[in-house]
């Protein structure tokens, strides 16, 4: 059992929860030396969640490389062991780094953090159907092209991923599960209220914290690039990924602004997730179609 988990890259989800745990117990270690009471340690602490956050996702990346993105599908079909991965990931990420450690840990309540009532149903709604109609158009976008290649697979009709409830399921709890909550509860719940009880202005601790957001992802960006085909030439490559960390630093603008502006964290949790929800959506549409057609 444990040499299949070894040899199992699935075993690489278990990365994020034990990422997670070893931060806990830094942070509660040093709560006498760095108290989060203290606005500047407040700052530190959250700094030390973001390179335990980013050591994650670079270990599986540093593994994996571009089919890191993988251990994100559902395992359709492929066993229990598969699915236990996965929860393990979720776990980690959702519950470790998007509630324990800032409300447990760090003592931000869920209403400091900005969880307060907003007329936000509209939004989910709306969310829902954007990411059913990304779901179901140009199916094939996202599959590598080798692969379509090698299966022989020429095109699949459009909304054919409408008829996997498992697919639509997962793209939702990756979009607004795994990212959304995660990502909001810490960077516009968390770490934005510490760069403004640091004295901060709105502005400034809304960029500062659109950085931090922008760093996390940059694993992700490296490996992209490495794997870029060299006959698109270096010039192109590096236009491209300027455009992909701009773009990451202005949707932290953005969340942030609507988290500030409305003074609560419901519309910006709203359109993240409908953002995530889409990106996979579209990023897995096509693989989920071959893996029904493969069985």
């Amino acid at each position: 059992m444990v040499t299949d988990w070894l040899h199992n890259p699935r075993a690489l989800m278990l990365v994020p929860l034990l990422a997670a745990t070893l931060c806990a117990l830094v942070l509660c270690a040093t709560r006498r030396r760095m108290p989060p009471e203290q606005p500047p340690w407040r700052l530190v602490r959250a700094l030390i969640i973001v390179g335990f956050w980013i050591a994650s996702v670079g270990v599986r990346y540093a593994l994996l490389g571009k089919w890191a993105f993988l251990l994100l599908m559902p395992p359709m079909g492929l066993g229990a062991q598969a699915w236990l991965s996965l929860a393990a990931g979720l776990v980690g990420t959702a519950v470790f780094f998007g509630w324990l450690i800032p409300c447990g840990i760090e003592g931000r309540s869920l209403r400091e953090m900005g969880w307060r009532r907003h007329q936000a149903v509209r939004y989910f709604l709306v969310a829902g159907i954007v990411t059913l109609i990304a779901a179901s158009l140009n199916p094939m976008r996202g599959l590598p092209e080798e692969f379509r290649e090698t299966l022989g697979i020429q095109d699949v009709r459009a909304g054919a991923i409408l008829g996997m409830p498992i697919a639509l399921m997962w793209v939702l709890v990756i979009g607004f599960v795994l990212s959304g909550w995660t990502e909001e509860n810490f960077f516009r719940g968390h770490l934005l209220p510490a760069f403004r009880e640091m004295g901060l202005s709105g502005r400034v601790a809304n960029m500062a914290q659109a950085g931090v957001f922008m760093l996390v992802h940059i694993p992700g960006l490296m490996v992209s690039m490495s794997t870029t085909r060299p006959e698109f030439g270096p010039g192109p490559a590096m236009a491209a990924a300027a455009v992909q960390v701009l773009g990451w630093w202005l949707m932290g603008l953005l969340f942030g602004w609507l988290r500030m502006r409305f003074g609560s964290i419901v519309p910006s949790f709203a359109v993240h997730g409908t953002w995530n929800a889409v990106y996979f959506a579209r990023m897995f549409a096509g693989i989920f179609v071959v893996m029904e057609w493969l069985s």
